[in-house]
């Protein structure tokens, strides 16, 4: 499997922390075919709580020591994009690798294209008992992209597996009443709910995307440098055309 990118990346391949990481058939790999560190890491000394009032801050902090891992339960961040769903997930990732917990994070569609791929080439039950063996398994981005029938059953034998054996924290931009538009049946949803509600600590991320509003402040601030530029050069000369009284 060199050179395979099917996992987003394994959390624990940056912080020198190998011994902590589960290989899920294979570790993250650059072109060389060479393990290589994550795109990305997050903690949560870099994350805005003021920013998601709606966060309940005491209980991110209270996830972050991990016990909830060790219990087998499970975490759903939910919240429109922008809110800090996947860096909150990562956060807590890496503090759980630093406490030697196993540790995978992938996006739910890269995890069903995988798990399609592996049912095509016979090697679905080696992937799916790799998969159940991780302590914390972060499904990112769950909603953006409706699953097929097979997708979806596969994704909920995941679930199902690890339920009440593994930990899994999994974020989503849609409320519970939506997965079903995800899924495309109605009782497989809320068999898969029933699974990951039933030990469960919800995060709810509500509020202004961060992105946009750091954009639109970036965007002021520009305004208000520019603004005393072009009045210091005058009112401009009319040059013809329409007048006030046009």
């Amino acid at each position: 499997m060199s050179g395979r990118r099917w996992i987003t990346h394994a959390i624990c391949c940056a912080y020198a922390n190998w011994n902590a990481l589960t290989e899920i058939g294979a570790t993250w790999t650059g072109a060389s075919g060479r393990p290589g560190s994550p795109p990305r890491t997050k903690s949560l000394d870099t994350f805005d709580f003021k920013a998601i009032p709606s966060l309940n801050k005491s209980l991110v902090l209270e996830l972050a020591r991990c016990e909830w891992i060790e219990r087998r339960e499970n975490c759903i961040a939910l919240g429109p994009a922008g809110t800090g769903k996947t860096h909150t997930a990562l956060a807590l990732g890496l503090a759980a690798c630093q406490r030697n917990h196993s540790v995978l994070f992938v996006t739910a569609a890269a995890l069903v294209r995988e798990l399609m791929e592996a049912r095509d080439e016979r090697r679905l039950r080696l992937l799916q008992k790799q998969l159940a063996k991780v302590n914390l398994l972060i499904v990112d981005e769950l909603g953006y992209v409706p699953f097929t029938a097979v997708g979806s059953e596969l994704l909920f034998e995941v679930i199902s597996r690890r339920y009440e054996n593994g930990a899994t924290l999994v974020t989503s931009n849609l409320p519970f009443d939506e997965w079903t538009s995800v899924f495309g049946s109605e009782r497989l949803t809320g068999a898969l709910l029933d699974r990951l509600t039933h030990h469960v600590h919800i995060l709810e991320m509500n509020g202004e995307s961060y992105r946009l509003a750091t954009s639109k402040k970036r965007a002021r601030k520009a305004g208000a440098i520019a603004a005393p530029d072009a009045s210091s050069h005058g009112p401009a000369e009319p040059k013809g055309g329409a007048t006030e009284a046009d």
